[in-house]
């Protein structure tokens, strides 16, 4: 990401243009997809069976509270020369059901289906006090 503040990509960001934006069209805007929302985010571990699932309604709740300092010391271990920055980067909830249908470009990292790293929604991470 360098020097820039990630954003949340558009329907303008779609560069294959099969209607959905998958994980690997979004590097550009967000940067790697680095921290995830698992029993133990300091892990650094992507595929895990930990993530939250949602309720018959579609909605759940995420908590977790980690250290700071872990999180900055696995962080650098798994991404050499690259800080933190949590007010320079976004949040994406990932993943729809093993049923859903994705066009065939629909790309995803490394062995990990398209269904798992497909992002579904987006926000900004906003410093609010010092």
């Amino acid at each position: 990401m360098g020097d820039r503040h990630a954003r949340c990509p558009t329907i303008h960001d779609d560069a294959n243009r099969d209607g959905i934006i998958d994980i690997v069209e979004t590097e550009t805007l967000a940067g790697t997809t680095m921290v995830p929302f698992t029993d133990d985010p300091i892990s650094m571990q992507i595929i895990s069976d930990t993530y939250p699932r949602s309720g018959a309604d579609g909605s759940y709740v995420y908590e977790k509270t980690i250290s700071l300092r872990a999180m900055q010391a696995a962080f650098a271990a798994k991404f050499p020369g690259q800080h933190l920055d949590l007010d320079r980067r976004v949040v994406f909830l990932h993943g729809v059901p093993a049923n859903t249908k994705l066009p065939a470009p629909a790309a995803s990292l490394d062995h990990i289906p398209a269904r798992v790293t497909l992002p579904i929604a987006c926000g900004v991470i906003r410093r609010v006090a010092d």
